[in-house]
């Protein structure tokens, strides 16, 4: 979303997803601790960016 000029709703959804998995890894840290440490990463990642879109990595 955020790559596509929505970035709030990007951010928001990074930030629901950091919260379902964290719950997850708690209960489960076995098969939810990775997914956990990539979506906490997407979330910096947009930050870092503060709005602007992420240039695409090249070929």
């Amino acid at each position: 979303m955020a790559g596509l000029g929505h970035y709030e709703d990007g951010l928001a959804a990074s930030e629901e997803a950091v919260t379902i998995r964290r719950e997850w890894a708690a209960k489960w840290p076995d098969a939810h601790k990775d997914d956990l440490e990539k979506s906490v990463k997407i979330r910096a990642l947009l930050k870092s960016f503060g709005g602007e879109p992420a240039p695409l990595p090249e070929t």
